[in-house]
């Protein structure tokens, strides 16, 4: 049985009146202020069927600079915020775990942690036995780790693959960017905006247990077509898999129809008051090596299995908030 199916006794309730539209720049949405907020990609980390656990969701670090993670920054930024930005070619690692550990090291330096404790915290993060290897790591990447300590602005720091494959999509930047953003006058249309909320997690097992969880999501586009009465939210992935094998493999494996669940329930709820409105999701997916894009509306039966999804595991992370991460279901 998958796990969050034990929880399906307690209850959520998403606190309409808490839902919150707005424009909040990632610096600040992926910082401090909004740490503590469950996202879908944080939702993974309490998942087993994604090797998640509650000491992964508690501890486990949320870094996110890598190769590709900023292959899709710069992707999102160029077609949905029209930012062009300086691209800054260097040397990344490409081990996670280097990776993690190289930027553990330079957060460090730059929050005026010393030098030998930032190093020390580094090097458990990496793995290495061997102490020497890891110093010589902190010499190669000495310019990626300078541009994390003194970041220039609207500037990306990224190996010479990564620029490639940004060369290589060109053509299809501008065709999503058409596809996109070229609305007619009776469309309203909005990105890179986010939605945050709470829901009301209790249950009844000794005493009755009530907290409110925070959520936040960050939505790539969506439209509202008055007089179709329909929204239409679009999300724009970036993926190394064959795009006619996309749906099949990396949108199942990545629970991307959590993702999708997740975010047209915030949205439907926040816009329609009246029920007359429809929400249909769409997935445009810009392949890494060909450089080449295709689009998926995404079916129904998909949407439910998410919406299950993410409704157990907010269970979870509402039952571990209540009763502590190291705490199991069968001690209460």
């Amino acid at each position: 049985m998958i796990y969050y199916e034990r929880f399906k006794n307690e209850k959520i309730n998403l606190i309409k009146d808490s839902l919150k539209l707005e424009k909040i720049p990632d610096k600040i949405y992926f910082g401090p202020d909004y740490k503590d907020y469950i996202s879908n990609s944080y939702m993974g980390l309490i998942n087993p069927d994604e090797g998640g656990s509650p000491f992964e969701y508690k501890y486990a670090s949320r870094i996110s600079n890598t190769s590709y993670f900023n292959y899709g920054s710069i992707i999102h930024g160029k077609i949905l915020e029209g930012i062009e930005p300086e691209l800054i070619i260097g040397d990344i690692p490409t081990s996670k775990d280097v990776n993690n550990a190289i930027v553990l090291y330079a957060n460090l330096l730059k929050n005026g942690t010393p030098e030998e404790d930032s190093f020390n915290e580094a090097y458990k993060e990496s793995g290495y036995k061997n102490i020497s290897t890891f110093v010589k790591k902190i010499v190669l990447y000495e310019n990626y780790i300078q541009s994390i300590i003194n970041p220039k602005e609207n500037s990306y720091f990224i190996d010479k693959a990564t620029f490639d494959d940004i060369k290589r999509a060109e053509i299809s930047i501008a065709l999503l960017d058409n596809e996109i953003n070229n609305n007619s006058s009776n469309i309203e249309s909005f990105n890179e905006l986010a939605l945050t909320g709470k829901f009301n997690y209790s249950n009844n097992w000794k005493e009755e247990m009530s907290i409110n969880l925070p959520v936040k999501i960050k939505i790539d586009n969506f439209k509202v077509d008055h007089d179709k009465k329909l929204i239409v939210l679009n999300d724009l992935k970036t993926t190394s898999t064959r795009l006619d094998e996309f749906m099949d493999s990396s949108f199942i494996k990545f629970h991307y129809y959590r993702q999708f669940a997740f975010y047209g329930y915030l949205l439907y709820n926040l816009m329609v008051r009246d029920g007359d409105y429809k929400i249909q999701a769409n997935v445009y997916v810009l392949n890494k090596q060909t450089g080449s894009y295709k689009s998926f509306q995404i079916n129904k039966k998909l949407v439910s299995r998410g919406f299950d999804e993410f409704q157990g595991l907010i269970k979870r992370i509402g039952f571990h908030e209540s009763y502590g991460y190291d705490t199991l279901r069968e001690d209460i």
